[in-house]
């Protein structure tokens, strides 16, 4: 599992192995996508079919959490997809299936409050959280 810090969040490149497609966490544009990622993204194939799921429910409140530049990115990456990435939330806890659903094989070591990243085949699990332990923010 790969731990993921604010201003190194490279949770789809690190999925697809490429170096183009990164989240953008400068100062100036910490919750939009950066232009050479919109150009990456519109030269995915339409099929590219990219799934990222927060493995929580989505909270309500991310102000003061990692999570508030974290899923305002996700949404930026899922708007300007064009359906190439999608982005959802399920709780394992209220949807136990979801884990064994994205890793059949359970050799991702996906758990609550990780985010799993799905293509091609294949699935990754990423925390948005530094070496703590992932807290669900209140």
């Amino acid at each position: 599992k790969r731990i993921i810090h604010n201003d190194s969040f490279r949770v789809i490149n690190n999925a697809i192995d490429t170096d183009k497609f990164v989240f953008d966490m400068s100062s100036t544009g910490q919750h939009t996508i950066s232009q050479p990622t919109r150009d990456f993204i519109d030269s995915l194939p339409a099929d590219a079919n990219i799934r990222v799921v927060g493995l929580f429910e989505k909270p309500d409140t991310i102000a003061g959490s990692v999570l508030e530049y974290v899923i305002p990115l996700l949404d930026d990456y899922a708007e300007k997809s064009q359906g190439k990435i999608v982005v959802d939330y399920v709780d394992p806890a209220v949807n136990p299936a979801i884990i064994s659903e994205l890793d059949p094989e359970g050799i991702a070591g996906l758990e609550a409050n990780t985010f799993a990243v799905y293509y091609n085949g294949r699935v990754q699990s990423v925390s948005a959280y530094k070496s703590e332990a992932p807290r669900r923010p209140s």
